[in-house]
């Protein structure tokens, strides 16, 4: 069986299996070399070609049933050397699948029930007191003034397109906590119903 391996952007070889296994045991070769043998259709690393690997690596030693299996894992050594975990050569990126969709963002349940939320936004939404339930203070101070704006410019005709504002903005925000789409104010989102 003659493998090829490239070094230097040059196949050398052929060598047999004995010669390539002492050529990474020597260092003139290593796993993540690209290799070819008689049979392949394309070059692959050499840790793809598991005979060569298990030829490359010691055995692992059985563990005697009378000795004592260590159960925890040994401390992490202080220095690595440069050539312990050799990585694999980069491939083409035709040949390589990528995922590129982002990890969605989870975010955690709030202790505030949504029950609750909708009748104070329904009833006394006016004055901001869901808001306040849920924790988002800035929002239940903005609705508070523009409550009392509202009440002090009732007269002028303002008032009444402030306040027709206001409640198409609390019918829609008792909609959001109804469907689950409302946080509190640290960004959890009210799912609880009671």
């Amino acid at each position: 069986m003659n493998i090829y391996i490239i070094k230097n952007n040059e196949a050398q070889g052929p060598f047999s299996l004995d010669q390539t296994v002492e050529s990474i045991r020597n260092g003139e070769h290593s796993l993540s070399s690209l290799a070819w043998r008689e049979g392949m259709a394309d070059w692959q690393p050499v840790h793809a070609l598991t005979d060569i690997v298990q030829a490359v690596l010691p055995p692992i030693p059985a563990t005697p049933q009378e000795q004592k299996v260590q159960t925890t894992p040994p401390p992490i050594p202080t220095q690595l050397e440069h050539n312990e975990n050799p990585q694999p050569p980069a491939l083409e990126s035709s040949r390589v699948a990528t995922i590129t969709a982002p990890i969605p963002e989870i975010k955690a349940e709030s202790d505030r029930c949504r029950i609750p939320a909708i009748l104070l936004c329904l009833f006394l939404g006016g004055l901001g007191t869901h808001a306040f339930y849920a924790g988002r203070t800035k929002e239940g101070i903005v609705l508070a003034a523009l409550f009392a704006f509202g009440v002090f410019t009732l007269s002028s005709g303002l008032g009444a397109v402030l306040f027709t504002g206001v409640g198409i903005y609390l019918v829609i925000i008792s909609f959001r906590i109804a469907l689950g789409k409302y946080t509190d104010g640290q960004g959890r989102i009210i799912t609880k119903w009671i």
